[in-house]
């Protein structure tokens, strides 16, 4: 099978529809609409389709260990102009044991990272192509866009008033945005290399277990961005970062 270019990729990403329930409507909220509405958005990051490479293919796709961190930097590039969180961390403005740096630099255990960084790998032929981490690469650049934008609603509302408003149309609807994608998201697998995977497990000392474990953890991972009423991650990280500005 012929390799896609970066061009159609792009384009195939931002044509992708996901459907939105917004006050009992459904709407259609598109990459490309997402784009429009943050213009701080970044370009996309192929980083997630999987080409072979000397240590081999991850059965779950080893983007998802910067997920966190690739929304976070957008995010502090938009409200700081800085390059990424480490640099509030440097000057002193925001600590090290922060929810939001330590999601940053640790968003699993680090038993699980090794797992998926490290361990959970097979070497395939040369010309071999995940064809689910281009399913992956649409599907998280909606995310990405989604939660930042999120963030954004959350920043304004705290900055323009003296506590969170999170019944504002602006932060419920792009909370339903964001369940919709992660939703999806998880029951497309999308994270995951079927064919890697059916090789990893053939081998001696891996087992299903393994597999299954780190599976849910970054199924776990992915649902901490949506907020529940319980659940409140991605507040909590919009919280430290306005409290870091006013210092």
């Amino acid at each position: 099978m012929a390799k896609r270019s970066d061009k159609e990729v792009a384009k195939n990403v931002d044509e992708k529809e996901t459907v939105v329930n917004v006050s009992d409507r459904m709407e259609y909220s598109t990459l490309s609409e997402i784009k429009r509405n943050a213009p701080w958005y970044i370009k996309p990051d192929n980083s997630h389709i999987q080409k072979p490479a000397r240590r081999g293919e991850h059965v779950i796709n080893n983007n998802v260990l910067r997920v966190y961190r690739d929304i976070i930097d957008d995010f502090v590039g938009d409200i700081t102009g800085m390059d990424n969180i480490q640099s509030l961390v440097d000057i002193g403005r925001l600590s090290s044991d922060s929810r939001i740096v330590q999601a940053y630099y640790q968003p699993l255990s680090e038993e699980f990272m090794d797992l998926i960084r490290n361990r959970m790998v097979v070497h395939l032929d040369e010309d071999y192509l995940d064809k689910n981490s281009i399913n992956y690469g649409q599907q998280i650049e909606i995310l990405r866009g989604s939660v930042g934008m999120y963030m954004r609603s959350i920043y304004e509302n705290l900055t323009s008033k003296d506590r969170l408003d999170s019944n504002s149309f602006g932060i419920c609807s792009w909370e339903r945005q964001i369940r919709t994608s992660v939703e999806d998201f998880i029951a497309g697998n999308y994270f995951v290399d079927d064919q890697a995977l059916k090789i990893w497990l053939r081998k001696r000392g891996n087992d299903q277990n393994t597999y299954d474990r780190s599976h849910r953890e970054v199924v776990r991972m992915f649902r901490r961005l949506i907020y529940d009423g319980t659940n409140n991650d991605v507040i909590q990280w919009v919280n430290e970062l306005v409290d870091a500005s006013k210092r």
